[in-house]
């Protein structure tokens, strides 16, 4: 039971710690916004947690400071053979996930995509049933925390969202109480959605955010894809076989436009404002 309770803390660690030692070998310094950003690329779909550095630009980019925490023994050095043997072990199959999930990043197809998906499920397996194997006890274990910024893009009509109601004012500088119905308009048309509604103006550096990453597949444009086909087709220069190749080096078009992420955030929640706020006392009640 204990082992299983320790297996449970360290997966959960590994979905964020094992990409984030793949992409970088570097650890960022604690509480540290100057480190250099990671492009969020390198980390699989899911919800991270962390706190908001820089606010999302006019292009809906934005930094977010994670941390994860894991476990490690205190005393490598210490371990009988068998156990040295199976850490190592456990090690090999983190880099491993760690591979898969950069590949499954990288695949251009969702077939693709899915193959590696199940990969991962495997490797995920073997490695719950190698950490169940260790003889480590608590005692034995040290808590680490990693911190990485992480560079993220929010997708095209994103969802902004409060878990808890922003604390408003009187005039006499007490917090007011909302209503039932206040609550549920505020909570805007997608009550599907976690909180209140907010918007990409309420981000601020400082406040604790839950982000939920997707994989964002690029969209071919039947219009652009005409029109080259007709120009091919409408050009005789095309039927040329004297005609020279285009240089390696050739100038791209000035309407080539940057490869986009293919990681982005769909959902933002505001879990906590961000702390030293100024003295509420004196503002006004918000007008309806």
């Amino acid at each position: 039971m204990l082992n299983r309770f320790l297996l449970c803390g360290l997966l959960a660690a590994l979905v964020v710690a094992a990409p984030l030692a793949a992409a970088d070998d570097k650890k960022g310094k604690k509480d540290d916004p100057k480190q250099t950003p990671v492009d969020s690329d390198r980390l699989p779909a899911g919800d991270y947690t962390g706190k908001l550095i820089t606010a999302p630009g006019p292009d809906g980019t934005f930094t977010l400071q994670v941390e994860t925490k894991r476990t490690e023994p205190k005393n490598p050095n210490q371990l009988s053979k068998k156990e040295a043997q199976l850490q190592t072990k456990i090690q090999q199959s983190q880099q491993k996930i760690a591979n898969l999930q950069a590949q499954i990043i990288a695949a251009r197809t969702a077939k693709d995509a899915a193959h590696h998906q199940t990969q991962l499920q495997q490797e995920l397996t073997h490695l719950q049933n190698l950490m169940a194997q260790s003889q480590l006890k608590p005692g034995d274990l040290k808590e680490v925390t990693d911190t990485q910024v992480y560079e993220m893009k929010l997708t095209d009509g994103a969802d902004v969202r409060y878990m808890n109601l922003p604390t408003v004012f009187d005039d006499e500088g007490k917090p007011k109480k909302y209503t039932d119905q206040e609550k549920q308009e505020l909570r805007g048309k997608k009550t599907n959605l976690p909180g209140y509604e907010g918007k990409v103006d309420d981000l601020k550096p400082g406040q604790t955010l839950k982000v939920t990453q997707v994989r964002v597949y690029p969209k071919a444009d039947p219009k652009e894809d005409a029109k080259k086909d007709g120009a091919k087709k409408d050009d005789p220069k095309n039927d040329d076989p004297k005609k020279d190749p285009p240089a390696k080096d050739a100038p791209k078009d000035a309407d080539d436009k940057p490869a986009e992420k293919k990681m982005q955030v769909k959902l933002v929640v505001i879990l906590e404002d961000a702390p030293d706020q100024p003295d509420p006392k004196g503002k006004k009640k918000k007008d309806k």
